[in-house]
């Protein structure tokens, strides 16, 4: 059975702590706790402590998880772990735990993804069913980005031939004397190659707002102006 055997919230402020000095070694920006994701993550590592599960999808997916509890996601991943190491610290749990992430490339990922923006953790101990066993950590973590913070721009094609482009490395083509509109989760690399037959080398980070302006001059030079509405 589930129980709290000492106060997690020491726990849990100890492994977001070093998630963000982990993220902020690789100069990426911290991300900042949420009340519904850990929410979302507390419960859900109390059902695995519970029920003795441990799955992404003990009850539903974490993406679902995280709307019900009131959460609205433009980009949402879970990292989970299980301890079985005697009475642990804040600090070794949260070293052991995030260790083993960093040594796995899907969890490594998901707590480096420079686009995610916030987390929530949560902790659950679970009873030794046998004497004298060590007690089972149960750490769920979820990492986001809210849908208020999703990335909108577009790409305006003044001139009279059809620009060619790669947006977060995917081919788009703009028609002549046409606008593109674009959103993403997270501010994609826009790198232009061609106006028709004129090689184009530019490439921009997208931002909120961002106006890419393509045009041509009488002389057949080409121009790609950066604005914000």
């Amino acid at each position: 059975m589930a129980g709290v055997l000492a106060d997690v919230g020491p726990y849990e402020a100890a492994i977001v702590a070093h998630v963000n000095a982990t993220r902020g070694e690789a100069h990426l920006a911290p991300l900042a706790v949420s009340p519904a994701l850990a929410k979302a993550a507390r419960d859900y590592a109390h059902l695995l402590a519970a029920s003795g599960q441990f799955s992404h999808t003990a009850d539903a997916t974490f993406d679902v998880r995280a709307t019900r509890a009131g959460y609205q996601a433009c980009a949402v991943a879970e990292n989970l772990a299980l301890r079985r190491e005697g009475a642990l610290t804040a600090m070794t749990l949260a070293w052991s735990t995030i260790g083993g992430w960093l040594a796995s490339p899907a969890h490594h990922h998901n707590l480096m993804e420079p686009g995610m923006t916030q987390t929530g953790v949560g902790v659950a101990i679970a009873r030794a069913k046998t004497p004298g066993d060590a007690p089972t950590f149960l750490v769920v973590e979820l990492f986001a980005r809210p849908q208020a913070q999703r990335v909108s721009f577009r790409i305006e094609n003044q001139t009279s031939a059809p620009v060619s482009l790669h947006v977060a490395g995917k081919p788009q083509t703009v028609s002549a004397r046409t606008t593109l509109k674009l959103s993403a989760c997270a501010a994609p690399t826009i790198a232009f190659e061609r106006v028709g037959s004129t090689l184009v080398s530019s490439r921009y980070e997208a931002s909120d707002g961002l106006v890419l302006r393509v045009t041509a001059t009488a002389g057949g030079d080409v121009r790609v102006e950066a604005s914000h509405r």
